[in-house]
């Protein structure tokens, strides 16, 4: 009887893995890492963004951030398992950690948690090459392993991004929050706050320039509460060779203190473009939900933001419909945005998380919740059309860093985080252009990029 295979070349070619995240920019770094470190040790891995390729390891690096994140996240374990179903799966991250038993039932070999992802991808290499070798059998699988520990009884584990080749790397500064959101399970699922070394990040900032890559987004699970001085980590990664961009992910309002500010704004390649976990426009909200700051507070910063860097775009998380949110507190976050004019943001519908404050509160009607959704997408598309409309107005050369082939258009981003397109006219391929940095005029403005012209 001849063994079904799903590897090509079966018994002689390395196991292939397709790494698979959901959520958080903190997630994005560890995929990477994940691929990285299953590189290292033979294995054809890369990150992926949609299912499709027959691989015989899958990684599914999962959210839980709201009950969508952990829905989304079984839907696509169950996915791949029916893409291959001899395939060994692990489901790691803030889902695993938080319902390991309803991942493992959706179809994971191997469930982990926040903390070792790296050990889940270790034993799934072994578990697939155990079932590639010329003794492997057609029996039933083994048990699922399920390794989920509280993230505080395990220690960070040492990542690394090694060989990136791409023009935009997010590296992981820290990991856990100390906050205690009402709403939020995140701290439960990542531990209490760790940083890395300064020194730590600037090696990997400087090996991952090497391979080409020409910004760096610094992120964590609270990038504020980086404990060895962030402005100053801003500073000497700013200096690193080859790299002529630098950002920040997630802010809290809170931190973006006049002083702090003050100093971000001396580091020439620090874009000015900053992303502001503001969660609402109103102060009454805000206290319910247990931030740290209120929407005054957070007014000022962003207006001295705005004096200390010129034309600095800011984008924002905004969570609608947490309990007890009335139409005027509802109203004073769309004023709030307005105000601001956000470029950008990502709006999210409150949804209970077991095991929060928040979750014994009783839920607002969802006809409700879906139509102030709505009203923000709304607005926030509104605004987003406002700002490249105006960048075209006043016709002002703009700075382009090429990323990706979309179409018969390169597109990418400016200083400030507009999304740029530029057509490929067949003077320079897409591959040339691709990590390239050029001045382009913009000419047309539309719901999704400025579209340019190059000088």
């Amino acid at each position: 009887m001849t063994k079904k295979c799903y590897n090509i070349g079966c018994m002689k070619k390395a196991p292939t893995a397709a790494i698979y995240t959901l959520g958080c920019r903190v997630n994005q770094y560890e995929s990477e890492a994940v691929a990285a470190h299953l590189r290292s040790r033979g294995i054809d891995a890369a990150t992926a963004e949609s299912p499709g390729d027959v691989c015989d390891i899958y990684i599914l690096n999962t959210c839980a951030v709201t009950a969508e994140s952990s829905a989304k996240s079984r839907k696509l374990l169950r996915r791949l398992r029916r893409i291959n179903p001899r395939a060994v799966i692990a489901a790691v991250g803030c889902d695993a950690q938080l319902e390991p038993g309803e991942l493992s039932v959706a179809g994971a070999d191997i469930v982990a948690g926040s903390r070792g992802k790296l050990e889940a991808a270790e034993r799934a290499a072994e578990l697939a090459e155990r079932r590639l070798s010329e003794s492997a059998s057609e029996d039933a699988p083994p048990a699922p392993v399920i390794a989920v520990k509280p993230a505080d009884q395990l220690p960070p584990e040492p990542m690394r991004i090694e060989g990136f080749g791409r023009t935009r790397a997010y590296i992981k500064i820290q990991d856990g929050c100390d906050g205690s959101c009402a709403y939020c399970i995140i701290p439960k699922l990542r531990g209490n706050v760790t940083s890395r070394p300064k020194d730590e990040v600037v090696a990997e900032v400087e090996a991952v320039a090497k391979s080409g890559c020409r910004e760096i987004v610094l992120t964590g699970i609270e990038t504020a509460s980086y404990e060895h001085d962030l402005p100053g980590l801003v500073a000497k990664v700013a200096e690193i060779e080859g790299i002529e961009r630098v950002r920040l992910s997630s802010l809290d309002p809170s931190y973006l203190r006049p002083a702090v500010v003050d100093r971000f704004a001396k580091v020439e390649k620090l874009m000015p473009h900053y992303h502001i976990s503001l969660q609402s426009g109103s102060s009454r909200v805000l206290a319910a939900m247990r931030r740290k700051y209120n929407a005054e507070q957070a007014m000022r910063n962003i207006q001295h933001l705005r004096h200390a860097i010129p034309g600095v775009k800011l984008t924002a998380d905004i969570l609608t419909c947490f309990p007890g949110e009335t139409d005027r507190d509802f109203m004073e976050t769309v004023e709030f945005a307005r105000k601001v004019e956000f470029y950008h943001m990502h709006v999210f519908t409150y949804s209970p998380r077991p095991g929060t404050e928040a979750a014994n509160l009783p839920e607002l009607p969802p006809e409700l919740r879906a139509e102030r959704s709505r009203l923000l997408r709304e607005l926030a598309e509104e605004l987003r059309v406002r700002h490249h409309r105006r960048a075209v107005e006043l016709g002002e050369p703009v700075e382009i860093l090429f990323e990706r082939q979309s179409g018969e258009y390169m597109t990418g981003h400016t200083r400030d985080f507009m999304e740029a397109a530029v057509k490929i006219d067949g003077a320079r391929s897409a591959d040339e252009l691709r990590g390239e940095i050029l001045l382009a005029r913009p000419v047309r403005a539309d719901k999704k990029h400025i579209v340019c012209e190059l000088l």
